[in-house]
């Protein structure tokens, strides 16, 4: 039996030190039958720099574009792909070896699978488990299962709107509920082959997380409008919606906090000295801002 083609796309922003990584991973997997696609999306120019270690590799591809965000990324990348099954892959994340070909066989033994992802390990500035369920109906529903790693027909892809260009947040579960609304049945590989790069620990990523911890923090902006996209698919869980916005949203101080930390980072990147530097960031709290805006 012939084995099919897996197109396995990378979307990849100034993650130079990560990207060689994560697509050597990809090179070593055991179903031979792949293809990778890495999206430059718009990336520094010193960045994109690490992507030529592997021009002279026959399997790996490179697309580039003007910045869009992750989900034009991953779009541009899975409409350009030839396989029959697409494995999504973050730049600064891993997969084990044998990933693809137990997530293969699994979708080419039952045609009504539709996705396919495995137990999530964290590694870098944190390890351990990383706390993902079981892909049960009601635990992607609240939020519970997805993860950046996954396998599913590009067939499957074609019949959704694919991943919401909106979205820079969110955009995976998103995906994932469009995927349930075709019907289609999810599994996870109760086996830890996806690595979770944790990093940046920053002191202002731990206030962050240390003040969201007391005031509740989350975006509610974007769980709304993930929501209201899939309200049909909700109706059928009464009450689900609710607690997703509880558990995950922003509650009235955490949103004002944000609401200040963006306005400032724009202000400041107003100033020439500060405009180059902090240009990524303002880009994130010019989006973010929009998103808060719908609170």
């Amino acid at each position: 039996m012939s084995l099919p083609l897996i197109s396995a796309v990378v979307p990849f922003y100034n993650q130079g030190s990560f990207v060689g990584e994560a697509v050597r991973a990809l090179l070593r997997q055991t179903w031979q039958n792949l293809e990778i696609i890495v999206v430059d999306d718009g990336s520094d120019k010193e960045e994109s720099l690490a992507l030529a270690a592997f021009a002279a590799e026959p399997r790996v591809i490179v697309l580039r574009q003007e910045n869009a965000g992750v989900s034009v990324a991953r779009n541009r990348g899975i409409a350009a792909a030839g396989g029959k099954y697409i494995l999504t892959l973050d730049a600064d994340d891993l997969c084990a070896e044998s990933f693809a070909e137990k997530a293969a066989s699994l979708l080419e033994a039952d045609d009504n699978l539709g996705l396919v992802n495995a137990v999530t390990c964290h590694f870098g500035d944190r390890s351990g488990p990383a706390g993902r369920l079981e892909c049960t109906v009601e635990n992607i529903l609240s939020w519970g299962s997805h993860t950046s790693l996954s396998m599913f027909r590009k067939a499957d892809w074609a019949l959704t709107s694919g991943f919401d260009p909106a979205l820079k947040l969110a955009e995976d579960i998103d995906f994932w509920l469009s995927l349930l609304e075709l019907g289609r049945r999810f599994q996870r590989i109760e086996e830890p082959l996806y690595y979770y790069r944790r990093h940046g620990e920053s002191a202002q990523s731990r206030f962050k997380r240390l003040y969201g911890a007391m005031h509740g923090g989350g975006n509610a902006g974007v769980i709304r409008y993930v929501l209201d996209k899939h309200k049909e698919l909700y109706a059928g869980y009464p009450g689900l919606a609710e607690k997703v916005l509880a558990q995950r949203g922003d509650r009235p101080k955490f949103a004002a906090f944000k609401k200040i930390k963006y306005r400032c980072i724009l202000g400041l990147a107003r100033l020439p000295l500060l405009r180059g530097p902090l240009r990524d960031q303002a880009r994130k709290a010019r989006y973010k801002s929009e998103i808060i805006s719908h609170l």
